[in-house]
């Protein structure tokens, strides 16, 4: 199933759809951190 979604939008390798409202500045989490 191919989900259309904005430009703004981020889809990840494993298929996770999000909208980064704020873009932060920290780092990005670290493999198995939530």
């Amino acid at each position: 199933v191919k989900v259309v979604t904005p430009e703004q939008y981020v889809t990840t390798d494993s298929g996770l759809i999000y909208l980064d409202i704020v873009v932060g500045q920290g780092d990005c989490p670290k493999l198995g951190q939530q």
